[in-house]
């Protein structure tokens, strides 16, 4: 069997950050086809972090506007690869920035599609852990970008459940990764197989 495959893209629309492309692809059967997607403009790879303190265990949630859905999300801190840096880089970097808090390393699952009907991003997820005794974790000051307004909220993981269902009943949006994350994880809420 054949594969499918791109023969043409075409930009449609670019904007500072995203772009619209008109890709026109061959199918397994040799059709023609056309398909709408969107693009980041300048990186096409994303890093999730999964943070967790050291000692408490508590999870490190953000919850912050996102003007594409006019409402707060509850969410992983995350962002995007630089040029020059890789998934690892990008995860300690973006914690510090978003959060204030300054992270180790633990492990990181392959790319994996993000929304792949649409875009072509690709996200890394990233096993970070905090230890909350070091000086620096004390009083963790956020390095935020202009626009951005974020909260930090840690959160222990037999009360994760009851704290999303609570943002969720105040308005805010979950955010699908950690809504996977938790429903995979039985052990942070087994009595709720679905959230």
């Amino acid at each position: 069997m054949k594969k499918s495959r791109i023969t043409k893209r075409r930009t449609v629309a670019s904007g500072k950050f995203l772009s619209l492309e008109l890709l026109e692809y061959k199918d397994e059967e040799g059709q023609c086809r056309q398909w709408e997607a969107v693009q980041r403009v300048g990186s096409r790879h994303a890093a999730v972090i999964i943070a967790q303190m050291q000692t408490g265990g508590e999870i490190l949630l953000i919850r912050q506007y996102r003007p594409a859905l006019d409402s707060y999300v509850l969410e992983f801190p995350a962002g995007l690869i630089d040029p020059e840096e890789d998934a690892k880089q990008c995860a300690l970097r973006e914690l510090r920035e978003e959060t204030g808090y300054y992270g180790e390393f633990r492990r990181m699952l392959p790319p994996a599609a993000s929304s792949a009907g649409l875009c072509s991003e690709l996200l890394s997820l990233v096993f970070v852990s905090i230890d909350e005794n070091k000086p620096e974790n004390q009083n963790p000051q956020p390095e935020m970008q202009d626009g951005e307004c974020i909260q930090s909220f840690l959160v222990h993981p037999q009360k994760l459940a009851d704290f999303v269902e609570a943002r969720l009943l105040a308005g805010d949006v979950l955010d699908s990764r950690l809504a996977a994350w938790m429903n995979g994880d039985k052990s942070l809420c087994p009595e709720r197989a679905t959230l």
